[in-house]
This record gives C-alpha cells, sequence and structure tokens, in this order.
C-alpha cells in the first residue's frame, strides 16, 4: 500500500514499521551491512559485516524507517551477535530514537552454547536505549562470573540515567548474587509497573529497596516480590507506595509481608497475591491477616497461600481466630478470595455465627477457594452462609462436614435460589449416598452447572440431574 498511493504512503509505512517483532529488515537498508551464513560451536549463525564505512546516504535512509519504531521485540539467541553494536561504532546517539518499548530476550537457543555475558549484552542493547524508552523488558539469564556482577551491577545503576522515562520495568532472571540489590528502581522516577519475574534466586528486597520505591509517586503495580522479615528493619518503616494498586509477592516469610503491608498507604490497592511463603507460626499468620484487613475497604482480588507449622490444637484455634478476623471486616469490594494454609488435617468446622458474619464481609463475592484452609463447612453453616453471600458463583472446599445430616433430614434443608454454578468439594467428612447429597446440592444450589466431589474425584452432577427429574 506504501508503494501504491502517494496518499497513504505516509501512514502506510508508519504502520508497517511501528511495532516491530525483528530488528533485521531495518538492518537491510543499509547496503554496507552484509550478513553471511556460518557455523559456531554446531549452531548456524548470521555473522555482520560493514564493507565500507557509513556514508549519510546510508544513514538518510536508515532513520527514514527507524524513526517510525515504537516496539521493537528483539530475540537474542546467539545467532544474530554483532550488528547492533557494530552500527553504533557510526553513530553518536541511539540507532532508534523514537523507540518507547524494548522487549529484549536471550532464548534457550543461545544457551546451548552458554549464556551471554553481561559485557558483551551491554554492546548489544545500550544503542538501543534511548531517553525516549517508556517500557523495557529484559527476559533470560546472562553469565554469572565476577566480572559479570560488575558488569550486571554498573548498567542497573546507570540505567534511570539512560532511560529516565522508564514507566514499565520487567526484569525476568535477575538473580540476587548478581546484583547489588533493587535500590535503584528507586531512581526511575516515572515508574509504574514493576516485574522481577520467575528466579530461583530473586534479588532481596531489603531496607534501601523498600524506602527507595515507596517514594515513587505513581509506583502501582509491584510482581514477583522475594519479602524476607530479616532484610527488613520495623523501626526504619514509615508509609509509603501511595499509588500502589497490585501486589504479588512470590516467596518470603509472614514477618516480611507484614511489614511491608504495614508500610502500605496507599488506600487503592485493589489486587493483592501472596504465595509461597515458608513455614510460620500460627501468630505471625494472624497478625499477617490481621494487616490485610485493613486493606479490606479497596480489596478487590485476594489470594493469600502459606504453609502453618502448628499442632493440631493450635491449628483449630487458628481456624476459629482466622474466621473472626475476616469475618470481623467488611470486604465490601472484594470479589475473588483465595485461602490455603498448606493443611487440612486439623480443621475447625465454621460456627454459624461466623457463617452469617463470613456471607455479610463478602457481599460482592463471586469466586472462594478455601482448599488447604484449616476450617470447613457443615451443611447448615454452608446454607446459612450461602443465603447471606447470594453473588457467589465458583466455591471450592476442603472438605464438607456431612455427619450431622444423620439428624438433619433433607426435608429440612432450605430451598434457596442461589446463583452458584460450580462446586467442588475434595472431601466429605461422613458417610452420604451420591443420590443423597446432590439431593441436598440441589436444594442449596438448583443453578449447579458443574460439582466436583469426593476423594475419588467423582463427578455428582449426574446425580443431581437424576434427583431433579
Amino acid at each position: 500500500m506504501a508503494q501504491c498511493s502517494r496518499v497513504v504512503s505516509g501512514e502506510a509505512i508508519r504502520v508497517l514499521w511501528e511495532d516491530m517483532d525483528d530488528i533485521e529488515p531495518l538492518l537491510k537498508v543499509i547496503p554496507a551491512l552484509q550478513v553471511t551464513a556460518s557455523i559456531r560451536s554446531g549452531i548456524p549463525v548470521r555473522v555482520y559485516n560493514v564493507t565500507r564505512p557509513l556514508n549519510a546516504e546510508d544513514w538518510t535512509r536508515f532513520h527514514f524507517y527507524s524513526r517510525h519504531i515504537r516496539s521493537l521485540r528483539y530475540e537474542f539467541d546467539g545467532t544474530n551477535d554483532r550488528a547492533i553494536s557494530l552500527l553504533s561504532q557510526y553513530s553518536l546517539g541511539p540507532l532508534l530514537s523514537s523507540l518507547h518499548e524494548l522487549k529484549w530476550l536471550v532464548t534457550r537457543h543461545h544457551h546451548s552454547s552458554g549464556p551471554p555475558s553481561v559485557e558483551f549484552f551491554m554492546t548489544q542493547f545500550l544503542p538501543l536505549a534511548g531517553t525516549a524508552l517508556r517500557s523495557l523488558s529484559i527476559h533470560g539469564y546472562f553469565g554469572h562470573s565476577e566480572e559479570d556482577r560488575n558488569f550486571l551491577v554498573a548498567f542497573l545503576h546507570m540505567s534511570p540515567q539512560r532511560c529516565p522515562k522508564i514507566e514499565c520495568l520487567q526484569l525476568d532472571g535477575l538473580r540476587s548474587r548478581m546484583c547489588s540489590g533493587l535500590s535503584f528502581v528507586g531512581r526511575f522516577q516515572q515508574l509504574k509497573y514493576l516485574d522481577l519475574g520467575h528466579s530461583l534466586d530473586p534479588p532481596t528486597f531489603d531496607m534501601p529497596a523498600l524506602l527507595a520505591m515507596s517514594k515513587l509517586p505513581r509506583l502501582c503495580q509491584l510482581k514477583f516480590l522475594a519479602v524476607y522479615g530479616e532484610n527488613l528493619t520495623p523501626a526504619s518503616l514509615e508509609p509509603g507506595f501511595p499509588s500502589l494498586t497490585s501486589l504479588h509477592i512470590c516467596d518470603g516469610d509472614l514477618v516480611g509481608v507484614k511489614l511491608l503491608l504495614g508500610a502500605i498507604s496507599s488506600a487503592s490497592l485493589t489486587r493483592c497475591s501472596i504465595e509461597m511463603l515458608g513455614n510460620g507460626t500460627a501468630g505471625e499468620y494472624l497478625a499477617c491477616l490481621a494487616a490485610i484487613a485493613t486493606k479490606a475497604s479497596s480489596l478487590v482480588d485476594l489470594n493469600f497461600s502459606c504453609t502453618l507449622q502448628c499442632d493440631g490444637w493450635e491449628l483449630r484455634e487458628a481456624g476459629r481466630e482466622i474466621c473472626r478476623i475476616l469475618s470481623g471486616q467488611s470486604f465490601l469490594r472484594l470479589s475473588r478470595l483465595a485461602i490455603s494454609h498448606g493443611q487440612a488435617s486439623s480443621t475447625s468446622q465454621i460456627a454459624p455465627p461466623y457463617a452469617v458474619g463470613l456471607g455479610l464481609a463478602w457481599p460482592s463475592l463471586t469466586s472462594l477457594n478455601l482448599q488447604g484452609t484449616l476450617f470447613t463447612f457443615s451443611i447448615p453453616a454452608l446454607s446459612t452462609f450461602a443465603s447471606n453471600c447470594p453473588s457467589l458463583q465458583t466455591l471450592t472446599l476442603p472438605s464438607l462436614d456431612v455427619i450431622s445430616n444423620d439428624v438433619w433430614t433433607t426435608p429440612e434443608i432450605p430451598i434457596l435460589s442461589h446463583g452458584l454454578r460450580i462446586l467442588r468439594v475434595y472431601y466429605r467428612d461422613g458417610i452420604i449416598s451420591d443420590v443423597a447429597f446432590a439431593g441436598i446440592l440441589d436444594r442449596l444450589f438448583p443453578n449447579l452447572q458443574r460439582v466436583r466431589s469426593d476423594q475419588e474425584n467423582r463427578l455428582c452432577l449426574r446425580s443431581c440431574d437424576e434427583e431433579r427429574s
């Protein structure tokens, strides 16, 4: 289209070059940059060479197209090396002056011959990273020698000065032993989104990092943090993170999580995911849960998963206290809730007053997952809870107590016009036939579309249909 009409050629070229999945089309506009095929360590590679010094005509053609590029996905696989660093020797500024988004990927193809050194990465990356950059994503592992560490520390430290307008930063694969901490993030004054990705050795979230990030005025999302109490000092904490709306903690302990939650002053925290925490005591868990409850007015999505190390009596007492804390706060906007304590061998039955309180505390709840929790419902408590939580669509329970149905006959079970559609129960405590169980469920939840029950993972929906017929 760009070649068919002068009227639309400008817009067509802009659309064609605006979002690039590879930089090779841009390299081909320079005749002096030639590529030859070669084999290195058994891997086919493209070797770039400059056949003559680049002149003004070469750069005019290059800049004509490069000025349209706003987003670039650069896949560094070890087969396309040296091109960027070669071109940068002939340019005094960034090669892509209008680039707003850069996604840099080190693929497994390159890892077959070992990860690239950080120094080599910098020779390819820095010529692309200009002051206009808004979004930066780096995925993959680099070399891990002491020299690599020195280069990486310098690169991270200087990145806020090279790219001061960064709003979105993703660093997938960054390892603790390869960097001196995360405090450099606090110098990205325009930062809104930070994603530290998956790593077996996540970087340390320590006091310098917390204090630096907490002062960022626009930071709204934190993802894949590892938070340990031993790295934080309670006496030094001050309210911060004024704009935070989403928090994801993927590793750490309950003490660290509680301290971080206590430092968040934002009244707009809508999503909170805390998972894969190490062993903690019941007291630490309850203190952390109380800190979460202080954000009840704004939370929409909450996932809280932790393994508790307690004996049977402590677990039962903790289960009752958890019900008390959750039912004592009004989570008016909460739509999705998932809680796990890593144990379901010792549970507390939810008392009817708590069943009422939990239902009233979550008026907007549509999805509830209690798999692996310390408490369970009886049929009467489930009926009471459901009648006070009318918006619930999906419910997952570790177990359901049906023993009390020996004295509570089916005709006495209230008929609810509840909208629950999906029910998962992994264990039924008591002996009851599938048909009788289906009859109870049909009276409570006549709109069920899927029911999964029992240790054997049998489907009971057929029994529900037979009961209705």
